[in-house]
């Protein structure tokens, strides 16, 4: 029997077979467009399929362009391994490019720029780099500089030379932390006292880390008027005894030093004045310099120039201070023939060397322990403040009860003495508020910093409507109540301490602690409490070491 294909037509051998052949011819027909639309279709999908490999391939070639054309010099030294590691973690991700996810490959690529993006943002933002291009100018020209200073006031005088600025460099590339770690797609802080994302530090991207300190041309100091005019004055009344009516010229001679004395001496102790007690944002107000240092003040004292007069309570509260202090220091017992005539001291003989340092440095080591209670501290805040789960900076504890017993304060800025703006542009004082807290700096808690600097925190105070029951000063920020407190303390211990006793000791018992430390968890590197671990999340690293500056 022959094969019977029934794609191909058969002979026909009657009518029927006629109907059957078409029919055949029509399904051959039919299969014949069918198979020939199936390939061209396939042919479609295999060149749709080449451009989108060909295209992946040219988008890959070009984001590698992307990733690898950065210039990782821009970053600050701490950042630039950080940054490959990020990038090195993003490129694993999407298998080098080697994925055909387009959208995981662009996700990666803008996280990597993302990244560089935020942390060039430290050298490479405008106001940074126009006040580093400033300051540098003015470190190395001097002509320069002394046209700055007289474009604030004739008595201002820039703090500045290129080794200041060279310190301002370190600390602007990497020194305002002692460590960096990644985390997560941030950059961390790191340091004993905690840790922190990069960018919420005051001193990230802060073109015043370039800013210059300002203070006044040279002028004798507040303790040669007290020990010079001052006491003059006061012992040409009784030569032979310090009495009332001393007392009394003593005050008198101050007061007209700094509110009436026109002469170079009164501007000489009115420039004394705004380098001990004013801080940078005044010192930076011309019009507030000028005007004080002309001194043009009504029969009731009051200031008649008007931006003087806007800040008369301010101005008048630091020459009380002044005045006070001069005072104090002028004060000499006239019946000693050994007494101190360059200081305070009224040589009562009443403490030995050996006595203050039995009373005030006992049990040292055992003081040295965390700060709690952050969040009832005032000032400085940012110094200490860690917020929850960072952990607690430490200090050392001094209980100076001498001065409490001699019932000496020190006044500080009140925080709750704040302005608000009224409609006129006007800034209105609360009434009702003192501008500033009389404190007895006799509980203190002293922090040295990794770099040699520390912060005071005083124990114990009241501020009336407020939970606040201490505060916080830095020893650069803070300087005038620096001051203050290093004199009381001069005072009240017979010129045989001084605040920088405090903190050498409180350096010692860091020192101590950290040895300490190392000891009990077998010989261990590093040194002070930051061998301690943060209170930190499982995801967030632990302090690795070293002492953070300010938060």
């Amino acid at each position: 029997m022959s094969e019977f294909f029934y794609t191909q037509p058969t002979q026909t051998s009657g009518d029927n077979f006629t109907q059957l052949n078409e029919m055949i011819n029509q399904n051959a027909g039919r299969l014949q467009r069918a198979m020939a639309q199936d390939q061209a279709l396939k042919n479609a999908r295999a060149r749709q399929q080449a451009s989108e490999l060909q295209a992946a391939r040219k988008s890959a070639a070009e984001q590698r362009k992307r990733v690898d054309g950065y210039d990782s010099s821009v970053l600050i030294p701490p950042f630039r391994d950080l940054f490959n590691q990020y990038k090195q973690q993003q490129l694993e991700s999407i298998n080098y490019f080697m994925t055909d996810d387009e959208m995981a490959v662009d996700t990666a690529v803008n996280n990597i720029a993302q990244f560089y993006t935020t942390y060039a943002a430290h050298t490479q933002n405008e106001s940074v780099v126009s006040s580093r291009d400033r300051t540098l100018e003015l470190a190395s020209d001097a002509t320069k500089r002394q046209a700055e200073e007289e474009s604030y006031s004739s008595v201002t005088m820039l703090d500045l030379d290129m080794s200041k600025y060279v310190a301002m460099e370190q600390y602007h590339n990497g020194g305002f932390a002692t460590g960096y770690e990644l985390v997560g797609n941030q950059i961390y802080a790191t340091g004993k006292d905690g840790y922190m994302p990069v960018e919420n530090m005051s001193a990230f991207k802060n073109p015043k880390n370039f800013q210059p300190a300002i203070g006044t041309k040279p002028a004798r100091s507040l303790n040669e008027f007290a020990v010079g005019r001052v006491r003059d004055a006061a012992i040409g009344t009784n030569s032979f005894e310090w009495t009332p009516e001393s007392d009394a010229a003593a005050i008198n001679a101050a007061t007209a030093l700094v509110r009436s004395d026109n002469t170079n001496e009164g501007l000489e102790v009115r420039r004394r004045i705004a380098e001990d007690y004013w801080g940078q944002e005044h010192l930076r107000n011309k019009d507030l310099v000028n005007a004080y240092m002309q001194n043009e003040r009504d029969a009731e004292g009051n200031f008649i120039n008007e931006t003087a007069r806007a800040y008369q309570e301010r101005l008048l509260s630091w020459e009380a201070e002044a005045i006070s202090s001069m005072h104090q220091m002028s004060i000499v017992d006239l019946t000693d023939p050994n007494a101190d005539e360059q200081g305070s001291d009224r040589g009562d003989g009443s403490m030995t060397v050996e006595q203050v340092r039995d009373e005030v440095f006992q049990d040292i080591d055992a003081k040295f322990r965390p700060v709690e209670n952050i969040g009832a501290l005032f000032g400085s805040v940012d110094a200490l403040a860690m917020g929850e789960g960072r952990g607690l900076p430490y200090g050392s504890f001094f209980n100076l009860e001498r001065i409490r017993m001699d019932r000496k304060t020190i006044n500080v800025e009140n925080p709750l003495y704040t302005p608000v703006t009224n409609e006129a542009g006007e800034l209105i004082y609360p009434e009702g508020v003192n501008p500033v807290v009389k404190v007895s700096p006799s509980d203190l808690v002293i922090i040295p910093n990794q770099d040699g600097g520390y912060q005071v925190i005083i124990e114990n105070i009241t501020v009336d409507g407020s939970e606040f029951s201490a505060a916080v000063f830095d020893h650069e920020i803070d300087r005038d109540v620096m001051a203050d407190l290093d004199f009381y303390i001069n005072e009240v211990y017979d010129r045989h301490i001084g605040l920088q006793d405090l903190v050498d000791a409180a350096i010692e018992s860091k020192a101590r602690f950290g040895q300490q430390a190392r000891g009990a968890r077998g010989g261990e590197t590093g040194t002070g409490p930051q061998e301690q671990d943060t209170q930190a999340p499982a995801t967030t690293p632990s302090s690795s070491g070293g002492g953070m500056d300010r938060f």
